[in-house]
């Protein structure tokens, strides 16, 4: 995203005239009363952002102190979730429809999966008939399928009970304990409506000529 983020963390990129994480937020329902945002590259800039609230959303604001990867970045958040609590959790880079979040709301486990068009950058996820996970590989370098971890997941305080092995990028990926948690426990898959991957600055004139069509600037 150079040199956009040269100044400026990703979260606060501007698609239009809303910050990426704003477009994000406004897709949630009421239902999502209270926001914990996991902070690295620029962090105070999104503290100072945040400060008051979000979009009539309480904000607390946890930092990463180094970029150990996705479930890495879950664990700061775990002090602040009760035993067996159901939360969502969301990239800020990613723009989603509202539609999305309410079908994953209607599960106590769910991912969002979309079909990508290049699966090697992505988790690809495994379903069985009834669209349960069987399996998410990251990544993969001969993927099975191209049916890709979208933006999205509902989970509850159980999945640290899953810690996936560390990653040959020396990360950990929330995606791999996911996939070791649908061992265990049903995790819906659901089909994401529309989900845009902002990856470059391209991508930002992309969005922002997407955004204009009539159903997603109506919702």
């Amino acid at each position: 995203m150079r040199p956009l983020t040269l100044t400026t963390p990703k979260p606060l990129v501007k698609v239009g005239d809303k910050t990426l994480l704003e477009h994000l937020v406004g897709k949630f329902p009421p239902e999502i009363d209270e926001l914990i945002i996991v902070t690295g590259y620029l962090a105070e800039q999104i503290e100072e952002f945040t400060k008051n609230g979000l979009l009539g959303r309480k904000v607390t604001c946890v930092r990463q102190p180094k970029k150990m990867g996705t479930y890495d970045a879950l664990v700061y958040c775990q002090p602040l979730l009760k035993d067996g609590e159901r939360f969502a959790l969301f990239y800020a880079d990613d723009l989603i429809d509202s539609q999305t979040v309410i079908g994953m709301l209607k599960y106590d486990l769910a991912i969002s999966v979309k079909e990508a068009e290049n699966p090697k950058k992505f988790g690809i996820v495994a379903l069985d008939e009834n669209d349960f996970v069987t399996d998410i590989v990251e990544k993969p370098e001969n993927p099975p399928s191209n049916l890709a971890l979208a933006n999205g997941y509902v989970l509850d305080a159980d999945i640290f009970n899953y810690q996936p092995e560390l990653a040959p990028s020396g990360e950990y990926y929330l995606s791999m304990a996911a996939a070791k948690m649908a061992k265990n426990r049903k995790i819906k898959a659901v089909r994401a409506g529309f989900w845009f991957p902002v990856g470059s600055p391209e991508d930002i004139l992309k969005a922002e000529e997407i955004l204009k069509t009539p159903t997603l600037r109506s919702e």
